[in-house]
């Protein structure tokens, strides 16, 4: 499973796999608190 995201200029591409979910999910939860 592939997820494109798109943030102003920036581009990123994930390869979708538990590990991937886990560090994202990290980088979010520091971003939003």
């Amino acid at each position: 499973m592939k997820l494109k995201i798109k943030i102003g200029k920036l581009k990123f591409d994930f390869e979708i796999n538990k590990d991937t979910f886990k560090v994202i999910g990290e980088l979010i939860i520091k971003m939003f608190l």
